[in-house]
C-alpha cells in the first residue's frame, strides 16, 4: 500500500510540475525582459540626469530609477526559482524577496501619480513648474514619499506573509492561504486595490478632461500643438500604470477570495508590475524632462 501511495503522490507531484510549467516560462520570460529592459533605460537615463534636481519631476523620475535599480537586484533571484522551482534560500530572504515587488510597486506608483499630478497643474496653471531650491527639501519630500511606500508594500502588505510557509516545501513566492488565514491581510489588500484604481480613474479622467480642452481650443491642428506634444509624454506614464499595475489589482479582488486555486495567474499579473521598469524609455529624449 506505501508504494501505491507513493506512486500516487509522485504522479500527482509530476502532473502538477507539468500544469506549472507554462506558467514557469512566463514568468521567466518576463521578468528576464525587466531586468535587460529596464538596465538598459536607467543606465542611459542616468547618463542624462547630470543635474537639475530642483523640479519635482526630475527628482521624482530620480527616485524612480532608484527604485528600479534596486528593485532589479532581486530579480536573478525570481528568475532562478521559477528555472529549476526550487527555493534553497532561507523563507526571510523569500519574503524579502517578494516584499520587493510589492514595494516597488506601490513607490513607483507614487511617484507616477506625483508626476502627473504636478504636470497637469502646470498645464492647468499654465505656469512654470514648481521648484525645491534647497537639496534639503529635496531629501525630505523623496524620503516621505519612500517611507509611504515602504510602509504599504513591506510590514503591512507582504512581510506579515509567510507564518503558514512550511519552509521544508522549497518553494517560494506561494503566500496565498495567508489571505485565507488572515482577515486583516484580506482587508488591507482590498483596500489597497481600491485605492490603485480609484487613483488611476481619477487621473483618466484629468487626462481626458485635458485633452478634450486642447482638442476644443485648437480643433484639426491638435496633434501640431506643443501642448498635445507635452500630453502625449503625460498618456506614457498613464498608459504604463494602466497596463501595469490595473490589471493585477482588478485581479486581487476576485483572487482575494480564491487564492489557492489562482496563485500561478496571480504572479503572472504581479509580474507584469515589473514592466514598469521601462518607463525610462519614455525620458530618453533629450529635454523630455522639461516638457
Amino acid at each position: 500500500m506505501k508504494e501505491v501511495f507513493g506512486v500516487m503522490n509522485s504522479t500527482n507531484n509530476s502532473t502538477k510540475a507539468l500544469s506549472e510549467e507554462p506558467y514557469r516560462i512566463t514568468l521567466v520570460t518576463i521578468y528576464t525582459i525587466a531586468l535587460l529592459g529596464g538596465s538598459v533605460g536607467i543606465c542611459l537615463l542616468f547618463s542624462v540626469l547630470k543635474s537639475n534636481l530642483q523640479t519635482i519631476t526630475t527628482i521624482a523620475v530620480t527616485n524612480l530609477l532608484v527604485v528600479h535599480s534596486i528593485f532589479l537586484l532581486t530579480v536573478p533571484f525570481r528568475i532562478y526559482y521559477y528555472v529549476t522551482n526550487i527555493w534553497n534560500l532561507h523563507q526571510g530572504f523569500c519574503k524579502m524577496v517578494s516584499g520587493m515587488i510589492h514595494g516597488h510597486m506601490y513607490i513607483a506608483f507614487l511617484f507616477y501619480t506625483i508626476i502627473l499630478g504636478i504636470r497637469y497643474h502646470t498645464f492647468c496653471s499654465m505656469g512654470d513648474e514648481v521648484q525645491f531650491y534647497r537639496k534639503l527639501h529635496v531629501v525630505l519630500a523623496s524620503l516621505i514619499v519612500w517611507a509611504l511606500g515602504l510602509l504599504i508594500g513591506f510590514p503591512v502588505i507582504d512581510l506579515m506573509y509567510g507564518s503558514n510557509t512550511n519552509s521544508a516545501e522549497k518553494k517560494c513566492f506561494n503566500f496565498g492561504k495567508e489571505l485565507q488565514a488572515s482577515t486583516a491581510a484580506a482587508v488591507l489588500n482590498y483596500l489597497g486595490s481600491v485605492v490603485i484604481i480609484a487613483t488611476i480613474f481619477a487621473l483618466t479622467c484629468c487626462q481626458g478632461q485635458i485633452l478634450w480642452r486642447i482638442f476644443r481650443q485648437y480643433g484639426a491642428d491638435t496633434h501640431t500643438r506643443q501642448e498635445f506634444g507635452v500630453q502625449k509624454k503625460n498618456l506614457c506614464f498613464l498608459l504604463v500604470m494602466i497596463l501595469c499595475f490595473l490589471p493585477y489589482h482588478l485581479f486581487r479582488f476576485y483572487y482575494i477570495s480564491h487564492s489557492a486555486d489562482f496563485e500561478n495567474e496571480n504572479e503572472v499579473l504581479l509580474a507584469f508590475t515589473a514592466l514598469s521598469c521601462f518607463d525610462s524609455l519614455i525620458f530618453l529624449e533629450r529635454n523630455s524632462l522639461c516638457a
